[in-house]
């Protein structure tokens, strides 16, 4: 195999920590756009814009964040399987008369 198949295989757990990051980092600018930005008088592109943009960066960096979270530490029990296994009967002896 070549090693990038070998790195797509593996899902890294640096990965999901900058996606983390990443995300609080959405959540910040968000709240700053919320609380900042819209309160001002005459904001560029509008109050409405700021106000929109800032809960959908946050909206969507905590479901990010939910999703990742819930995938690393909370996965998928493994289903048993519903029948039972079978197994071929022993042949029968037969007798030398």
């Amino acid at each position: 195999m070549s090693s990038s198949k070998r790195e797509r295989a593996k899902p890294s757990q640096n990965n999901s920590s900058k996606i983390i990051i990443g995300a609080f980092v959405l959540i910040c600018i968000g709240y700053y756009m919320l609380n900042y930005i819209a309160k001002r008088e005459d904001p560029p592109l509008g109050n409405t814009f700021h106000i929109i943009m800032g809960c959908a960066l946050m909206a969507i960096a905590a479901i990010a964040i939910f999703a990742i979270l819930k995938k690393k530490y909370f996965p998928k029990k493994k289903r048993r399987s519903k029948s039972r296994p079978v197994f071929l009967n022993e042949l029968p002896k037969k007798d030398k008369t």
